[in-house]
């Protein structure tokens, strides 16, 4: 049978799209998944992260992608999007994401695929979220001191802050499109927040935790996570899942650590403003639910 494949490239929360949007096709399509990943033999900056979660996936073999046209021209791009809308199982040309927002000519695949794209919205895969909030445990146990961590975490009220420094401050070119977000997002962040939870304890993770400590003076109960270092994102990710609420950054990391959280009555923040560049239509990266400031 063949597969779904989706290529996988960018951090953990990058790779954790790319994976949710296959595996949502190949629910749809009752065909198993393999994920690619040859990206990351020439992109050094990351690395496969997905194999510290209990994914279902196979790994394609180069074999495989031979029978690909992984980057298509404008005009393959079209002929694949006809194809598909009109039934036929001509499947040979990936399935490139042509805009930022939802695509929903996703929604007429009828035949595996490769997907070739980032996938950021929940929309793409929200047929499957229950599947993949209990498929995506993690492989190895919480370190110690992340499990004392976690164990604080679950008798508070915990409100999990995230603070995205990093490559958008010290890439030029990733500055230019992202920027983070300023102090007075998360004073408003963790004012509407407080409003609604009753004695609410902050956990903060940042990959800058000292420029944290300096300038958010938060006023309540308040952790700076410091346990867990690059090598180890994912379980600050969890970290952050396993919190009641979240305010997140502008970052596919802690987007992913509040849409891991399965809690029904969580209370999500999310930056109004995602991208510096205006032309990038967010429109569909939030999902209903969560709050926008």
């Amino acid at each position: 049978m063949q597969s779904v494949i989706t290529r996988l490239n960018g951090g953990l929360g990058n790779q954790l799209f790319q994976y949710a949007v296959g595996r949502a096709l190949a629910e749809r399509l009752g065909a198993p998944l393999k994920v690619d990943l040859s990206e990351f033999d020439t992109y050094l900056l990351r690395r496969f992260e997905l194999d510290q979660f209990t994914i279902n996936a196979g790994i394609v073999t180069s074999a495989e992608l031979a029978n690909f046209v992984i980057n298509p021209s404008r005009f393959q791009r079209y002929y694949s999007r006809l194809a598909i809308s009109l039934g036929l199982g001509f499947n040979k040309i990936a399935f490139k994401e042509n805009k930022f927002g939802y695509d929903d000519t996703f929604e007429k695949i009828r035949h595996p695929m490769y997907l070739n794209g980032y996938w950021q919205s929940e929309k793409y895969f929200k047929s499957a979220g229950d599947k993949l909030r209990n498929e995506l445990c993690l492989v190895d146990k919480l370190g110690v001191a992340s499990q004392k961590i976690h164990d604080e975490i679950l008798q508070c009220s915990a409100v999990s802050l995230h603070i995205r420094r990093g490559d958008y401050i010290t890439n030029l070119s990733t500055a230019a499109v992202h920027g983070v977000c300023p102090p007075d997002y998360y004073y408003s962040a963790i004012r509407h927040i407080t409003t609604l939870v009753q004695n609410p304890y902050f956990f903060v993770f940042s990959d800058d935790p000292q420029w944290a400590k300096d300038n958010l003076k938060i006023g309540y109960p308040v952790q700076f996570v410091e346990a867990n270092g690059p090598d180890r994102g994912v379980e600050d990710m969890w970290l952050m899942k396993s919190c009641n609420h979240h305010i997140i950054a502008n970052s596919s990391f802690s987007w992913w650590a509040a849409w891991l959280n399965d809690r029904q009555d969580k209370i999500v923040i999310a930056p109004r403003i995602w991208f510096l560049d205006k032309k990038i239509n967010t429109k569909d990266l939030i999902p209903e639910q969560w709050h926008k400031i």
